[in-house]
Order: C-alpha cells, then structure tokens, then sequence
C-alpha cells in the first residue's frame, strides 16, 4: 500500500490500496472515498498493509487537483440539534440557508440547514440533492411546528410537565419559576402550570434560552484611575466599577456594552470567550468539547482556525462581513480581522 497525505493539511494522513496503474512519490490524486479530503499527494510504499482508499484520477499538482470540479462542500447544521455540525458534500452549487436531508454515511436521511460554504473540505457523506425544503419543520415531516415556550409553575411546590420535541416526548418536574422550553403539546401532568407559546422556532432547548454574547474585556486605570460601565454575562449592568491609577481588570462582559464614565480609563475588547470573569485571567482547560460562535461583525473579511472536537485536526476558514459560523472545538477558536467569539447555541 501507500501511504498518502492531504495537500491541503499534510498532518492528515491515510493509505491508499495498491492501484493497477502506475504510481510514484509526488504524485498528486483522488480518491474514491467521499469522506476524504479532495486532494492527496503520494509519499512512499509500504510493504504491510491493505489501506483504506481507492485511486480515482490523478493530477498535475495540488494547485490543479484543488482547481479541479470535485462538487461542493458546505457546513451543515443538524435540525434536530443532536449532533455537532459536519462537513458535507453536494453535486450541485446550493446556498446558505437551504435545507436538505443527508444521501448516505454516519448521518443518513438525516436534515441539515447550510451555514457555510467550506471549498475543500473533509466531509462526512453527499447530500441528497433531489429536494430543498423550505425549513427544518418541513424536512423532518413536522405539521405542528416546535417553538420557544414560556412554562409558568405558579406554585411553591412546583409541578410536573411533558412536552414533545422531535418526535420524542420529555417529561420535567420543575420547581417554582419561570422556564423555556422547546416543544409542542405541552401538558401538565401534576401541579399546576401554564404554557405561553412564542414565535421562535427551535429544534433544542438550548435555542430558546436567552444568551449574550460576551468576551473578554480589559479595563485600564490610565495615570489617575478610571470607572466604567458594562453588562455582565447575565445581562445585568455593573455601575461604576473603578480601575486604580496604573491599574488593570479583565472581565466578562456583552460586546459593546463597556463604557468610560470618569476619569482616564481605557478598555480593550480581547475577542476571547468567556462564561465568567475567572475565564478572563488567562488561564483555560484545553480539551474539553465546547461550542462557539464566530461572527464578523466589522467591516472585513476575517479569519478564524479552530480544533475540530472529533478529530483533532486544525479547520481554517474567513467570514465576510454580517457571517457567523457555530462550530465545535477543544481549543478556544483563534481570530483576526475583526471577528468575535462567543458562546454557541450548538450542543457539542
């Protein structure tokens, strides 16, 4: 066999069955594996081994095979919301929005919503292209469309719920309070409670909770101390917190919330995630699979590069601006040109 690795990112690496024409180091090809990166180029043989890719054409160089028609990837987020969002291959050109279900491998039958355009990259399986839906109710066959709904347990000790979402029906005891919830043909089950339907469509509860989106920020006191104003990651407003002379203070708080009320204070927005104040200190547990939100909201086009949770490897990309993108990565996503990372309503 060969051994292979992608032009694109030669850390990724795979083996390719001996093929009946000839082949040599430096050779650039495809393969037959949909799931694959588009383009490869040959390294050496290898005497053990029966590999795990198939030869389908070869090319002049990386450049040609990469300019080549090879179809169209796009990044898909799942309707249901069970799963991170994946890579996907199409045969046809499709735009950001569209809604389709999944031709073949790990996800098929299943719907996606495009989110992004991503030329060149590995995906996961083929898109059925033979019909877009109009949204996500519609392809997962869903008449009565789930929506963000207010449940109201009115009393101390609390009541018990059900809910359908996504063909499944949950059943919650809650405590006295107010809660969102995704769903259709809420019920009470014991207690007393009651339902507000919103307009919001949902596929997870998690589409429903109220989120600001939040980064890092470092006030300065300047040379005589500083107050500021801001809104912390519950929305709420911290009034005159002041910064003392040759001082610094890194917080949690909403983009573009941050103002200078006194004296000769600065702030710096560092684009950084953050779900409390401790994430600001500079330190981070590298690892875990969190989901983020990339978004451009400045004048340019921006780049971004995260780890992908499942396979480790490094995803490069460029947002235009009012583009965001939700991904899932165990590092904190690293972004210039003006692009901001928060908090992600993908389940990771």
């Amino acid at each position: 066999m060969w051994r292979i690795h992608s032009c694109k990112l030669p850390t990724i690496v795979s083996f390719l069955v001996p093929p009946t024409q000839p082949i040599a180091p430096g050779d650039v090809i495809t393969v037959n594996e949909t799931s694959s990166p588009k383009c490869w180029e040959v390294q050496y043989s290898l005497q053990t081994g029966t590999g795990s890719k198939t030869l389908q054409n070869f090319f002049e160089d990386c450049g040609t095979c990469d300019d080549a028609d090879y179809g169209f990837q796009y990044f898909g987020v799942f309707c249901d919301g069970q799963d991170p969002p994946q890579y996907f291959n199409s045969d046809i050109q499709l735009a950001v929005g569209d809604v389709l279900k999944i031709l073949d491998g790990t996800y098929i039958d299943r719907c996606i919503e495009i989110v992004l355009e991503a030329p060149g990259e590995t995906t996961v399986g083929n898109i059925n292209t033979s019909q877009i839906y109009e949204d996500c109710n519609a392809c997962d066959g869903i008449t009565d469309p789930q929506v963000c709904t207010t449940d109201n347990i009115s009393l101390a000790a609390g009541a018990e719920i059900s809910y359908e979402q996504n063909g499944n029906t949950f059943t919650e005891a809650l405590l006295n309070g107010t809660y969102q919830r995704c769903g259709t043909n809420f019920q009470v089950i014991s207690g007393v409670a009651s339902f507000a339907p919103g307009t919001r469509l949902c596929t997870s509860n998690f589409d429903c909770a109220i989120r600001f989106k939040t980064s890092c920020h470092t006030l300065y006191g300047g040379n005589a101390g500083g107050s500021f104003e801001y809104q912390d990651t519950n929305g709420n407003w911290v009034l005159n917190q002041f910064v003392p002379q040759f001082q610094q203070l890194d917080v949690c708080a909403v983009i573009n919330s941050v103002t200078v009320i006194g004296g000769c204070g600065q702030y710096t927005n560092n684009n950084t995630r953050c779900n409390s104040n401790g994430d600001c200190d500079g330190t981070s547990t590298p690892g875990d699979s969190e989901g983020y939100e990339i978004s451009n909201d400045g004048g340019g086009v921006g780049n971004y590069n995260y780890t992908e949770c499942s396979t480790g490897n490094t995803i490069e990309g460029a947002l235009n601006p009012g583009e965001s993108i939700y991904v899932c990565s165990t590092t904190v996503p690293n972004i210039s040109g003006g692009l901001t990372v928060g908090l992600s309503p993908v389940q990771c």
